[in-house]
């Protein structure tokens, strides 16, 4: 049974929301121990069969729940454990517990750092360096709860904008647009920044052209230097810009060599010019093997999030170069300054950033 002061052992009835939709409902058989308040037991979802470990608080009226997949990788040496937090509250409405699950994984790890409060008051342009191979930092971090985004920063309601030719791929462009990400137009970011404070929005600055330079390296090659507009557009809305780095991204995949002015690199740089989407020749690791593969590499991944730049809101006609280069100029400072703080702590402390033009080939 349930009601505002007890909760009962037995086989219970919730649903979840991610990815902007609701999944269930699924069938979860709980124990419930009444001295102590801690929840145990299992479950089967779409994912397959997991155990269930945590609280249920009378005053809130809700669980939080640990949830643990075990998975055997076919490696004797590597047992994945993929754990995921759930917050249910009860819905009388419905006669079920309903609630959000927050995804952890110890694959890499991704952790999300917060270096400084976020007031929801206003909006802001994240940028996000560097690119890597598939930008999986900024996936897990800004377009999931996956590192507790919205938890350690309230109020902020944040859009990771990608390429625009990826919504044009079949299926692919559907889920893109069910996890709640955008394409990466001046139009989208207009509409995200004009429905007022706390709407945000995070692009990757640096591209497609800068996966060409992700690899594992003590030099961070960060496609920058000429890349404004986003500064433009944060001077329009009056949103703050806030410079975002993750150590670890480069580090997933190995790319084959491809310095500036080689054949390989004038070819990649030839298909991206035609094509829209850059070629990188790389490799990671496979299912059962470490030799070569397309699942990414364990490597932790570690997100700093730095402080916001305040830009004033200016009309077209005010908006000129040179607000535009200050701003910049700031910008590049600040992604500096937060590189140079952490960069001890995740493996070379004599690690270096170099700003490159996207047309530097």
């Amino acid at each position: 049974m349930y009601d505002k002061d007890h909760f009962e052992a037995g086989v219970w009835s919730c649903r979840y929301y991610q990815y902007n939709k609701w999944h269930g409902p699924y069938h979860l058989s709980l124990s419930f121990d009444h001295l102590t308040s801690k929840v145990s037991g299992q479950g089967i979802d779409d994912v397959g069969i997991f155990t269930i470990d945590g609280v249920f608080s009378s005053q809130t009226h809700r669980m939080d729940l640990i949830k643990t997949y075990e998975r055997d990788t076919g490696n004797s040496n590597e047992n994945i454990e993929h754990q995921v937090t759930l917050q249910l509250t009860w819905n009388s409405d419905h006669n079920q517990f309903e609630g959000k699950w927050f995804v952890r994984t110890n694959y890499f790890p991704i952790q999300l750092h917060k270096t400084c409060d976020l007031p929801a008051d206003r909006s802001y342009i994240f940028g996000y360096h560097p690119h890597g191979i598939i930008s999986l930092g900024a996936f897990c971090n800004f377009a999931t709860e996956a590192t507790g985004f919205e938890e350690k920063f309230p109020g902020i309601d944040l859009r990771l904008l990608t390429l625009k030719s990826n919504f044009r791929i079949p299926f692919f462009g559907f889920y893109l647009s069910l996890l709640g990400l955008c394409d990466a137009s001046k139009e989208s970011c207009n509409y995200i920044l004009e429905k007022g404070n706390g709407n945000s929005l995070m692009l990757v600055l640096g591209g497609v052209k800068e996966i060409l330079d992700a690899r594992p390296s003590s030099e961070y090659i960060l496609t920058l230097k000429n890349r404004k507009g986003f500064v433009k557009i944060g001077l329009a809305h009056g949103a703050s810009i806030v410079p975002v780095f993750s150590f670890g991204e480069n580090d997933l995949y190995e790319q084959l060599a491809n310095p500036r002015g080689s054949k390989l690199r004038q070819l990649q740089v030839m298909l991206q010019k035609k094509t829209g989407y850059t070629i990188p020749f790389f490799k990671g690791r496979g299912i059962f093997q470490y030799a070569f593969g397309f699942l990414p590499n364990r490597r932790p991944i570690d997100t700093y999030v730095g402080e916001p730049i305040e830009l004033p809101k200016l009309s077209r006609e005010e908006i000129t170069n040179e607000i535009i280069d200050k701003y910049h100029t700031q910008y590049m400072d600040a992604l500096t300054r937060l590189f140079d703080a952490h960069k001890a702590k995740h493996g070379n402390k004599d690690a270096t950033i170099k700003y490159v033009n996207a047309d530097d080939y």
